[in-house]
């Protein structure tokens, strides 16, 4: 049942880490909401997924250590993508003088 724990855990932890990271590309205009809402979530669901399973005495520790492997990668990945992003060149408006 541990095993199934963490695989759930590991599976919630990279499909919330792709739903905040394909919102926030594609809504430049939101993007600083989206990665701070990601990272709130991913600490709401580390909590809610370990501690309610620990209160009805299920041993969390392979569970736990897997779902802070999986937020570490995931982060990175998140990193790697933002940095290979494209984004738009902002030319400086010209001055009128």
């Amino acid at each position: 049942m541990t095993y199934l724990l963490a695989l759930v855990m590991v599976a919630v932890i990279c499909g919330a880490q792709w739903f905040f990271t394909s919102r926030a590309l594609a809504s430049p205009a939101r993007f600083l909401a989206w990665v701070s809402g990601g990272y709130v979530a991913k600490i709401a669901l580390l909590a809610l997924g370990l501690y309610v399973p620990r209160m009805l005495g299920m041993d969390v520790r392979i569970a736990a250590i897997a779902t802070i492997i999986a937020i570490i990668v995931s982060s990175s990945v998140e990193m790697i993508v933002m940095a290979r992003r494209r984004t738009m060149n902002v030319d400086p408006h010209p001055h009128n003088d």
